[in-house]
């Protein structure tokens, strides 16, 4: 189900960064949001794993100690890298190197 959970989150931030993008805070905000829900959801992976061991989506679908360590690590460098891409395009557009669109694109394209 986490995972699950994570894909939604995913899918959700990227139409709601295209829909509302308009204003960059809100695209920010949308970034924050997904990034650190999808964290807590990895770290929930990670809590349930060390209480019950393999965890089970489908038949065909498990995750064992070391897919439950990389979807964590993957989650927690993705949720620092969402965070920092806030500041350097601030940056960036404070220098005139990158529009509103561009940045835009660039939420979009993150999830």
């Amino acid at each position: 189900m986490t995972i699950f959970i994570v894909f939604a989150i995913l899918i959700l931030a990227a139409g709601l960064s295209f829909c509302l993008g308009k204003n960059v805070r809100h695209l920010e905000k949308i970034v924050i949001a997904s990034a650190l829900i999808e964290l807590a959801t990895a770290a929930y992976a990670l809590y349930d794993f060390s209480q019950h061991g393999q965890i089970v989506l489908t038949p065909l679908f498990t995750l064992d100690a070391l897919g439950v360590l990389f979807f964590f690590l993957i989650a927690l460098i993705g949720a620092a890298a969402s965070l920092y891409s806030i500041g350097y395009l601030r940056a960036e557009k404070a220098k005139g190197f990158v529009t509103d669109e561009r940045i835009k694109i660039f939420f979009v394209l993150l999830h």
